[in-house]
């Protein structure tokens, strides 16, 4: 990618963080949404879990739901201020707002999805299957083992041969309105962007909905009420304090991981480790 396009591609990156931002300043949470997504946790009590792929609402298959990430755990640095963020924000929220906190060994950017619990694939190897969003999700099949090794061969192959990581930096920390604490990040060689895409053509079997941006989850708001406009300015302004002071902050990304997820949306699952450049 030229240095015009990867300027193109991170001008899109921050553009796209400050109008979730913005969103949020204006209109506070999407409570719909955050309604929906908390049947994916225990909510007992006021720190929430997430409950297994197995125990979901809509229960899915065996080893369902897969993906490749990038562990933060080489960037210490940015962990440590991650979860100063996370508890300053979440000194904000209202008494007995319910909330589901990352731990810190389980930071990460999300890259790429074979397999998303909103679209499980049985394979992501094979060509895409359209027929496969008629079926209901608690009906299609979990991978075999070869179709399992198939997708790790593919990722380790792709990981293995590609260069470091080593232009991404923090770009802010913003409050979106789905009550999703994120640490967004920019990427000013655009490696991620060619990362996705390799996998994406090693994968055409894939769910087409994947991520674009270079995010990590901090922290989920699950009650479903509206913040009072006092709580949405003053987590504003805190997200802005912090973005200032992290903005440029460089994150240090040495492996991917792939991992076959069996709880939801934190990585916690088998998973295997791939250094960058290690077919060097």
């Amino acid at each position: 990618m030229s240095s015009l396009h990867c300027s193109d591609e991170v001008e899109r990156m921050i553009g796209c963080y400050s109008a979730m931002a913005n969103t949020f300043e204006e209109h506070g949470l999407n409570i719909p949404f955050i309604r929906d997504i908390r049947n994916n946790y225990d909510t007992s009590s006021e720190d929430c879990s997430p409950l297994t792929y197995k125990a979901l609402p809509a229960p899915l298959a065996e080893r369902a739901v897969r993906l490749c990430v990038l562990p933060l755990e080489d960037s210490q640095a940015v962990v440590q201020s991650a979860g100063e963020v996370t508890e300053a924000v979440k000194s904000l929220l209202p008494a007995g707002t319910q909330v589901y906190v990352n731990a810190p060994e389980m930071l990460h950017i999300t890259v790429f999805h074979m397999s998303r619990p909103d679209d499980p694939r049985p394979s992501s190897m094979s060509a895409y299957d359209d027929a496969m969003t008629a079926v209901p999700i608690t009906d299609r099949r979990g991978p075999t083992p070869e179709e399992i090794s198939q997708e790790l061969a593919a990722v380790t192959s792709i990981v293995q041969q590609m260069q470091p990581l080593e232009h991404l930096e923090v770009s802010s920390v913003v409050l979106a309105d789905s009550g999703t604490l994120l640490l967004c990040s920019i990427d000013r060689r655009a490696d991620i962007t060619k990362l996705r895409q390799s996998l994406r053509a090693a994968h055409p079997g894939a769910p087409k909905k994947q991520t674009s941006i270079i995010h990590t989850t901090l922290l989920r708001i699950l009650t479903p009420d509206q913040l009072p406009p006092a709580s949405i300015a003053a987590i504003r302004r805190e997200c802005a304090r912090w973005t200032e002071r992290l903005r440029g902050t460089p994150v240090t990304i040495k492996k991917a991981w792939y991992t076959v997820e069996s709880v939801f949306s934190i990585i916690e699952g088998e998973r295997t480790e791939v250094l960058f450049g290690s077919a060097w």
